[in-house]
């Protein structure tokens, strides 16, 4: 299988890369990215990319969508979407680029993080007026705040109660109100990422947390992403599809 990654020399990338490499089906034919790395056939955009592939891995910025989203839909070429932090604009584009070919597109590619989610939203039907807080943690040089995972739980959360406000942060003197869907973000040291989210009526409450140990995790589920896009019709998938 020929792997176009982008965002070869980020952090996920370079973990793709070593991954990619123990695979003896995978083949990473095209390495993207702004930031020179070592692999053979290195770009600095997409659009230079002239080698056939069975499947784009973006791990890159996401302000790059909208470029890798025409190259892959002029191709035809299954994308695995795998950055966090879009714009409600970007995520039409992802969304319009579904119409047409294969997307795959996560905030976190971890199965127990979806099972979080999931678990987030049982909680939130049998504690309807409980107070929520969602605290997540990851490294120091992550950019985007919150997380988009921390803001996927805090959706399902809202879905499944059928409304809330979900607000991000707080600032001194701020008076919670009833209803709200609350996320810390806290950026300390090298944490691969860790979502807690607190459920508490009053009377009791129920926390549920999960911790990244580690990046090889979502490498794994970026590997699984790439070998289940590749079998499908054009749609929009995630990981719950997976499961």
């Amino acid at each position: 299988m020929n792997v176009i990654l982008c965002g070869a020399a980020g952090r996920m990338g370079r973990e793709m890369c070593a991954l990619i490499k123990n695979r003896d089906d995978m083949n990473i034919v095209a390495a993207v990215d702004k930031i020179p790395c070592e692999e053979e056939h290195f770009y600095k955009r997409i659009v230079d990319v002239k080698e056939s592939a069975d499947v784009i891995l973006d791990f890159s910025h996401h302000s790059a969508i909208r470029q890798i989203a025409k190259y892959a839909t002029d191709r035809k070429i299954p994308l695995v979407v795998a950055t966090t932090g879009h714009t409600e604009e970007e995520i039409e584009i992802i969304r319009g680029v579904a119409e047409k070919i294969p997307v795959f597109f996560a905030s976190n590619m971890s199965l127990g993080l979806l099972l979080t989610c999931e678990f987030s939203q049982r909680l939130a039907k049998v504690f309807p007026c409980a107070d929520v807080e969602i605290i997540e943690t990851h490294h120091f040089n992550k950019a985007d705040v919150p997380s988009g995972s921390a803001l996927t739980i805090a959706k399902a959360i809202k879905s499944a109660r059928g409304g809330g406000e979900i607000v991000v942060g707080r600032r001194a003197q701020d008076v919670r109100e009833k209803g709200q869907i609350c996320i810390s973000s806290l950026r300390l040291g090298g944490v691969f990422g860790t979502h807690e989210v607190i459920f508490d009526d009053g009377n009791e409450s129920v926390s549920i947390k999960h911790v990244a140990h580690s990046r090889e995790l979502y490498a794994c589920g970026a590997e699984r992403a790439i070998r289940f896009i590749v079998l499908q019709k054009a749609g929009l998938y995630g990981v719950k599809d997976i499961v």
